[in-house]
């Protein structure tokens, strides 16, 4: 009896046993309360992000419609907040409507910036979250339901709503490297980044590069370009200088219902997509690009995928939706003591108030001709006097013979009556057109990004070229 009535005790005592050590490692993971861990939370948040200078850029973008912008914001302990930025709506609410003739770089950055203090918290709501709350007119432009766009008229497919941007932000992480913090707007939910900044850092000549980026990257009168993933697969962008292009893979069978848009952002250093993007459907998957010395973008998540214009000459000189103008006066070497002895020999005559006047050649264009001919042709554009101008037509078919390479071959020539008469007594003309048609020509850029002005050179004397600048034909 007594053997039994042990081990019964001891099976009862048990469930105690057990039911206490289950108590304890419940304590131990869940010692706080919720409310408190959110607070220490956010105290851990608002002490990194005024540590170490508490200066910090932001990548912003309002909505998956709108191109990003970089503002720098400076917080301070005491729950201020200083927020710089340099954008085309930040002109408009200063009540400046457009840059005025002759303007200098200095007064068009002046006009974009601006910079000013509001306060700042780290409220709780289901995990920390940083509030802008009080109004910053540079910051909440976005978020406002104030109708503007950056030539200052009202935007009505926005009425009422304004952009409908985030000012309150959920804090998702840390980096590894505790340099950066990823951020969700409340509303939106698009993702943040910002990035801890050096204290000593100039917001205003930091923005303002920031500027020149966004003017110099991409060109408008370059409007294709092309995310080049190293395999023979790319897609071609639309109007990047935009920075929300419209994007297609080269190979669509029909690149207009297949293409979409995605917007983009440029910073101090870099170019990146608000969302990654993805190729078709496949493991390629980009984002985050960088500069490289020849201009081009080298996409820093794979160090493979390019953004450029692609080859200069059949991507992009031979580019159906853009003409090219060579100044007369870029021409080098035979080519330009053929241009000399044709100016002298211009004919004299006499404009409409009777002055004495020469006649020129005004440019040389390359160009496309669309429907019905479908053809490239290069213009000779000749000035007979003010107002007045006369045309030498070459019809070509170009080729490609080598890398940033393209060749002139003639198919059809026509001219008007009066260019007839230039073509016929100036046998330099000719010379000159035939020094430029049927001969391989090398092409270079100083960018491969935005390749305008390109520099043109023979490949059978280096000494002969010409610079063409593009003008985009939409």
């Amino acid at each position: 009896m007594k053997t039994i009535f042990k081990i019964s005790a001891l099976l009862m005592l048990l469930p105690l046993v057990t039911t206490s050590c289950f108590k304890m490692e419940e304590e131990d993971l869940f010692d706080k309360a919720a409310s408190q861990r959110l607070d220490e939370s956010a105290a851990d948040y608002a002490k990194f992000l005024t540590e170490k200078g508490g200066k910090w850029k932001m990548e912003y973008f309002a909505t998956e419609e709108m191109e990003g912008y970089v503002y720098i914001m400076d917080f301070q302990p005491n729950g201020y907040v200083q927020i710089s930025g340099m954008n085309d709506y930040i002109r408009t609410i200063k009540g400046y409507t457009g840059s005025q003739p002759n303007q200098s770089d200095e007064e068009k950055a002046k006009e974009q910036w601006g910079s000013a203090q509001s306060m700042w918290d780290i409220i709780t709501d289901n995990g920390p979250v940083l509030s802008f709350n009080s109004y910053n007119p540079y910051f909440h432009l976005f978020s406002t339901p104030e109708d503007f766009t950056s030539g200052g008229s009202s935007n009505s497919t926005l009425s009422g709503r304004g952009f409908e941007g985030d000012y309150e932000f959920t804090l998702l992480r840390k980096s590894a490297a505790g340099d950066s913090l990823f951020l969700s707007g409340k509303k939106r939910e698009i993702e943040i980044i910002m990035t801890r900044m050096p204290e000593e850092t100039d917001n205003y000549a930091y923005l303002n590069q920031v500027r020149k980026n966004v003017s110099n990257l991409f060109r408008s009168s370059i409007p294709r370009v092309f995310i080049d993933f190293g395999d023979g697969d790319r897609y071609v962008m639309l109007n990047a200088s935009t920075l929300v292009p419209t994007l297609y893979d080269e190979k669509a069978k029909d690149a207009l219902t297949e293409q979409f848009s995605r917007n983009t952002i440029v910073c101090y250093d870099s170019y990146a997509f608000m969302k990654p993007l993805e190729f078709n459907e496949t493991q390629k998957i980009v984002q985050f690009f960088v500069q490289q010395a020849d201009g081009s973008l080298l996409c820093s998540d794979d160090n493979k995928t390019t953004i450029s214009a692609g080859d200069l000459g059949k991507d992009c000189y031979a580019d159906t939706m853009q003409t090219w103008t060579v100044d007369p006066v870029s021409l080098t070497g035979e080519m330009k003591s053929l241009y000399e002895t044709i100016a002298a020999k211009m004919p004299w005559g006499k404009d409409n108030k009777g002055r004495k006047v020469q006649a020129k050649i005004k440019n040389l264009e390359f160009s496309y001709l669309h429907y019905p001919v479908n053809q490239h042709i290069m213009k000779v554009v000749i000035e007979v006097k003010q107002g007045t101008v006369a045309y030498l037509i070459f019809h070509y078919t170009p080729s490609f013979p080598g890398t940033h390479q393209i060749q002139f071959d003639l198919t059809q020539f026509e001219e008007d009556e009066v260019a007839q008469v230039y073509w016929n007594n100036i046998p330099e003309l000719q010379e000159l057109i035939n020094l430029i048609l049927g001969t391989p020509m090398q092409l270079s850029a100083a960018s491969m990004l935005a390749p305008t002005p390109m520099t043109v050179t023979s490949t059978k004397n280096s000494e002969n070229s010409f610079v063409a600048t593009a003008t985009y034909i939409p």
